[in-house]
């Protein structure tokens, strides 16, 4: 839940209200202002997954799965080569288990250094970073090898 920003969630709970989803904790979370405490918005969205029987995903796998849909957008032009390796690299690489990471996204990290670093070579830094979010999403890859 780390991942969304908590003022988003009194909305997430009008659209699973709309949905068709109901309970107390549901009603009451999409009742709140999206600038009331951010603890206080959090807290009640997960009392109404709670009431839901949702459960969600531990945050690494939650990472692991924002690394590959911000590596799918990229592919398919909804986000710059460049902004895909700055969100890896600010945003997924740091939270991700060291081993896994380094066989997987590190590639990343070395390209957004590469963008900043090469001006003249950018070009050939967004054809790496798209070559590697295809590679990683071709292959699923979380960082386990087989």
């Amino acid at each position: 839940m780390k991942l969304l920003p908590p003022g988003r969630l009194p909305y997430i709970s009008a659209d699973l209200l709309v949905a068709g989803y109901d309970t107390p904790a549901l009603r009451l979370s999409a009742g709140m202002p999206p600038d009331a405490d951010p603890y206080d918005l959090q807290d009640m969205f997960a009392k109404a997954l709670a009431e839901l029987r949702i459960e969600l995903p531990a945050e690494e796998s939650a990472r692991w799965d924002q690394a590959l849909q911000w590596c799918q957008d990229a592919l398919e032009s909804r986000m710059s080569p460049y902004r895909l390796a700055y969100l890896i690299s600010a945003h997924a690489y740091p939270q991700i288990d060291p081993i896994k990471r380094q066989q997987t996204l590190s590639i990343f990290v070395g390209l957004e250094d590469d963008w900043e670093a090469y001006p003249r070579e950018r070009a050939w830094v967004e054809a790496n970073i798209l070559l590697a979010a295809r590679r990683l999403v071709h292959a699923g890859d979380r960082g386990e090898r087989r």
